[in-house]
Formats: C-alpha cells, sequence, structure tokens
C-alpha cells in the first residue's frame, strides 16, 4: 500500500517535469527498499509496482531515493491513509469528464479531482473551462458557493440531481449521499486544511486584515448576537490586542501574496510563516507573540487551538533551543555594596544634601526593584 501511494505522489507531482531527482519518505522500510534497489528477488506484487514506478520514472529521466521517516512524524500522510473509499453503485457513459471525483468514485473514465491526482485530468473544477458534456456532481457545500459568474457554465453539464426521469436515470438518494459525503471526506481529514487554490468565491470572503473585525465577523456567522459578541471581544485586554493587531495584519499580508486563506490555514502553513520570521532574526519572544495572535484568532483545528497543535509545540521548541530568549536584565551587581557604604555614613540629619539626595534617590530604586 505504501509503495502504491508513493506511484500516486510521484507520478502526480513530477508528470511534467523530467531530469530531476526525487527524494521519498516513507515509514515502510519494505517500500523504502523495494524502491532503492529497484525491485526485489520475489515477482510479487511489490516487485511489480516498483518495476513500473522505475519504468516510468526512467522514461521521463527521473531518478528516485527513499529513506526512512518515523511513523510518529508522518503525521499527514498517515491520517490520509486511513480514508476509506466510498465507491459509488452506479455508472454514465452519456457524458465526457466528471468534474468533481477521485480515483475511487469517479463515474466516468476521464475525471477533475481537487487534489492533484495522477490519473485525473485536471483538478481544481472551479478554475477549469467546462466546454463539454460533464458530469456535475459536487459536494453539497461547493453546489451552494457557486459564484454568479459560473452560471453561464450550466448549459454544458448535468446538475447533481436530474429533476426528470426522461433523464434516463435518476440517481438514488443514499447514492447521492454516499457520493456528496465521500468527496467531503476527502477534503475535510483530520488535521488537514486545504491549501492552494481557491475559488473566486472563496477569495471574496477571505477576512478582513484587521483582527477584532475578523473576530467580529467569524461569532456573528456562528449565530452570536452583537451584544454576546461584545462581551467576547472584552475577553482579552486592549493591550493585547494592540500588540496581536500587526502581527495579524503581517499573517494576511503574508497569506494572500500565497493565496491563503488567513483565517483556514493549514499547520503546515502557520509553521511556514513563523520559520521566514526566524529566518529574519525574530526572537523567541516575537515569534511566540505572532504564534498567539494567529492560534487566538482562526478556528480550532480538530478542538484545539492550532498553536496547540504538536507540529507547532515542537517547532517552538526547535527555535528555544536555536534561539534562547535573552535575559531581561544585561548584567546585575551586588546590592550590599551600596548598603555598606550607607552604613558608614553619618545620619541623615548630619548629611549634606548632595549625599542625602542620592541616598533617597538609591533606596527608592531598591524598593521599588528598578
Amino acid at each position: 500500500m505504501e509503495l502504491l501511494a508513493a506511484t500516486y505522489a510521484i507520478k502526480a507531482f513530477t508528470k511534467s517535469l523530467s531530469n530531476v531527482h526525487v527524494l521519498i519518505q516513507m515509514d515502510n522500510t519494505s517500500a523504502i527498499a523495494y524502491v532503492n534497489k529497484m525491485g526485489g528477488a520475489k515477482q510479487g506484487v511489490l516487485a511489480k509496482h516498483a518495476r513500473s514506478l522505475w519504468e516510468w520514472c526512467l522514461a521521463r529521466k527521473i531518478t528516485l531515493r527513499a529513506e526512512h521517516i518515523p511513523g510518529r512524524l508522518n503525521v499527514i500522510a498517515d491520517v490520509e491513509s486511513r480514508a476509506k473509499p466510498d465507491a459509488a453503485g452506479w455508472k454514465l457513459d452519456a457524458f465526457t469528464v466528471d468534474l468533481f471525483a477521485n480515483r475511487n468514485n469517479t463515474q466516468l473514465e476521464r475525471f477533475y479531482s481537487y487534489l492533484p491526482d495522477p490519473l485525473a485530468e485536471q483538478y481544481n473544477a472551479l478554475v477549469q473551462p467546462w466546454r463539454e458534456e460533464c458530469l456535475c456532481l459536487p459536494p453539497f457545500q461547493l453546489d451552494q458557493q457557486m459564484s454568479e459568474e459560473d452560471k453561464p457554465r450550466r448549459s454544458n453539464f448535468v446538475d447533481h440531481m436530474p429533476s426528470v426521469p426522461s433523464a434516463g436515470m435518476v440517481l438514488p438518494p443514499t447514492t447521492v449521499a454516499n457520493r456528496q459525503s465521500s468527496f467531503a471526506s476527502s477534503l475535510q481529514q483530520p488535521g488537514v486544511r486545504p491549501t492552494g487554490e481557491q475559488t473566486s468565491n472563496d477569495r471574496q470572503q477571505l477576512p478582513a486584515s484587521s483582527r477584532m473585525e475578523t473576530l467580529r465577523e467569524h461569532l456573528s456567522s456562528e449565530g452570536i448576537s452583537k451584544e454576546a459578541t461584545d462581551i467576547l471581544l472584552s475577553a482579552q485586554r486592549s493591550s493585547t490586542n494592540a500588540q496581536y493587531k500587526s502581527c495579524w495584519a503581517k499573517w494576511c499580508r503574508w497569506s494572500r501574496q500565497r493565496q491563503i486563506d488567513p483565517f483556514c490555514p493549514a499547520v503546515s502553513d502557520l509553521v511556514h510563516f513563523l520559520t521566514e520570521l526566524f529566518e529574519q532574526g525574530k526572537q523567541y519572544s516575537t515569534i511566540t507573540t505572532y504564534r498567539s495572535a494567529i492560534s487566538s484568532t482562526v478556528p480550532p483545528l480538530d478542538g484545539s487551538p492550532l498553536g496547540q497543535h504538536k507540529i507547532v509545540c515542537s517547532f517552538m521548541r526547535g527555535v528555544f533551543n536555536n534561539r534562547p530568549p535573552k535575559p531581561h536584565y544585561s548584567g546585575t551587581w551586588e546590592v550590599s555594596l551600596v548598603t555598606n557604604l550607607f552604613e558608614k555614613w553619618p545620619d541623615n540629619s548630619n548629611l549634606d544634601i548632595k549625599r542625602l539626595s542620592r541616598k533617597c534617590a538609591m533606596l527608592l530604586a531598591l524598593s521599588s526593584a528598578k
């Protein structure tokens, strides 16, 4: 299974490349051995997949090397590998391309996938031209978000719920529901938020740069009243909000330059942003402030704040080890030197105004810990 997944990944991301070297990390030692040795002694399934992969790569002058990655670090790939395929139980021949599908549930030989797939003709159907007889079975949330500018395209495709029996086939409700849930689950795996291309509707709905405005809009979309929103937003002090404001604005600029929704980032997006801050020479405390500003604004991921994700926490420990916080004071001095000197001085009534003023200023500084 791991070798087959590696084959799909390599074919998907290098099908337009040549004369390159590819490093692939896997947590299965048998698959690693078959890749590095270009096959194996036994003519089994692994040898068949390895031979097929190497033939495909050598035809494009692509070389491969596999190395081991511990399973505890291979979190995202491990989650994706546990997704259960749900093939629909029907097939259509009247159309040429299935717009919203994957290799497990496509109803036609040609299909568009949401993410890059070696078997897909294109990916992200919302940015592709629909000039053929298209089968359109989008998940419900995408169907609701189709913008006005997409309406002219509807002349050449069949929508996801046929309304007339003469269409030749009326899909059972359970089939449509299974198709929708299968596609939706492929987009919403635990711990992963899709990144990359966004629809025009998504880009129009990106949150404003103002952090407080973003929070207010989000709470309003959750059905929370204005009065309750005001109370919730007052949970943080004004000084904290002022500190987070500039951090959030910089995060928004960084995200939009990369076509990322700043209000719904993936874990990798946050880590890459914090890495750039580290490379710019930011101190640990500054990077922590950026992490807190983003984590307290974006929605939780898998029920926990984004900044508390174990990958983010490990990254912050690495920042701490590579660039430990500097002490608040650059040096210290022995207080007893001053107090011993004061003991040698005469009573305050016998001190001149200069020494009395210095003694008073020093005692005030010591008592206020400044």
